[in-house]
Formats: structure tokens, C-alpha cells, sequence
């Protein structure tokens, strides 16, 4: 179950990317668990200090537990969510800065709460991120790979040119294209929400969800009695 926010004392701009009171107006809040038609997805994103894994830190978590109608592929609402931040043991260099706008003062003392990542994706039948690859190195930081029974999925398979044009596959660009301007870019609460969003989306009579919540994983997720 989601608690309440727990932002007292931390400044407006931390708060604005982490609270997660936003959430219900962007997706509906769905109580009770998911219908033998339904699967559970955990939407993820981070945002790291650099990109090598091996010397790198996460420093901001986000997770938002959809139910996704199995049959219809579409994402129906959601279950619970996370969203948190953590002080890296080094700075954070000026030019990721520049990106995601965290700094290690902004930081000071705030740490995960790792075991509610574990539940989030414990509960999971399937992970979605924007770049797996990148994501799953990271993650197995704070949760050993081994230890994740879920599959993952990667948004970056679509064919977002058939599908809407897009030159390229970056969230900044499909932000842009299915006008989504109302989310901190480069937050990892913000990200999901748009991704989220995203999918959520009906081009041509189709939901754009179903070129990742196919049939085929349905089916394959049924067989081995995961919903």
C-alpha cells in the first residue's frame, strides 16, 4: 500500500520530484489486487551520477506498480508506487548536474528505502524501462539480479517511427511528440509518469501499450501461472 509522502523539512524542488500525491492525475489509483485477466507491471526509472555501473551510484529511484489488462494490453491504473532519493558518496559531476539538476548538497542525508524497492518489484509479473540495459546494471546495485524473478522489457524496442514518426527513440523526443510538458524531464518520477503516459496513449484505434504488453507475453506469463 502507498503511505503518505514523507517530504516534511525537504526543499520544494526535492519535494516537486518525488511526491508522490501527484500521480493520481496522471493515472487512476486502482484498490485491491489485479483480476485473473491482469498482470502487474513495475514501471522504473533512475538517475545515476555517470554511466559506468561499476563506479557509479544511483541517486534518485522511481517505481509505479501498473495492473495491465492482459487482453486488451492496455495499462488500467495503478497499484502503489516509490519515489525516492539518495546522497552519493561523491560529487556529482557538472555535467550530469546539468541534466538530471541534482547536486550532492541537494542530497545531504537522504537515503533509499531499499526494501520497499525489493516489495515493489518482488510484486512485479514484468519491468519496463526506457533502456533495460542501462537500468538493470545499475538496480542489481541495490537488488542482486539474482534475486529478481521478473522479466524485463525494454520501451526502447517499439518502433516509435512507425508508430508516431519519432526520429529517434529518447524520451525527451516522444515527450515532445505526444505533448507531455507538465513533468520534470530527467526526474525518475517524472519519467515513468511520462512513459506512462506514453503508453497510455490510442494511435489509430491502438493502444500504443500493446506493442509491448503483447499477446504472446500474456500468454507465456499465464502458462508459467504468474497471473
Amino acid at each position: 500500500m502507498i503511505g503518505k509522502d514523507r517530504n516534511e523539512g525537504l526543499p520544494d524542488k526535492i519535494v516537486a520530484r518525488i511526491s508522490l500525491n501527484m500521480i493520481p492525475q496522471f493515472i487512476p489509483r486502482i484498490e485491491g489486487g489485479p483480476l485473473p485477466n491482469q498482470f502487474l507491471a513495475l514501471i522504473i526509472d533512475i538517475e545515476t551520477t555517470g554511466l559506468n555501473p561499476k563506479i557509479d551510484e544511483i541517486i534518485e529511484f522511481a517505481g509505479l506498480l501498473v495492473v495491465v489488462d492482459g487482453e486488451k494490453g492496455t495499462i488500467e491504473g495503478y497499484l502503489d508506487a516509490y519515489a525516492g532519493l539518495q546522497e552519493p558518496s561523491r560529487q556529482i559531476p557538472e555535467k550530469v548536474s546539468q541534466i538530471n539538476g541534482l547536486k550532492k548538497a541537494d542530497l545531504i542525508g537522504l537515503k533509499f528505502d531499499s526494501e520497499r524497492i525489493k516489495r515493489l518489484i518482488d510484486q512485479a509479473d514484468v519491468l519496463i524501462s526506457h533502456n533495460v540495459r542501462f537500468d538493470k546494471k545499475f538496480i542489481s546495485k541495490i537488488y542482486r539480479r539474482d534475486n529478481i524473478k521478473s522479466l524485463w522489457l525494454d520501451t526502447l524496442i517499439i518502433d516509435w517511427h512507425r508508430i508516431c514518426g519519432a526520429q529517434n527513440r529518447r524520451l525527451d523526443t516522444l515527450r515532445s511528440i505526444f505533448g507531455i510538458d507538465n513533468l520534470i524531464p530527467h526526474s525518475a518520477l517524472g519519467d515513468v509518469l511520462s512513459l506512462v503516459l506514453i503508453l497510455r496513449n490510442v494511435i489509430n484505434g491502438f493502444p500504443v501499450s500493446k506493442h509491448i504488453f503483447t499477446e504472446r507475453l500474456f500468454n507465456m506469463l499465464r502458462k508459467k501461472r504468474l497471473i
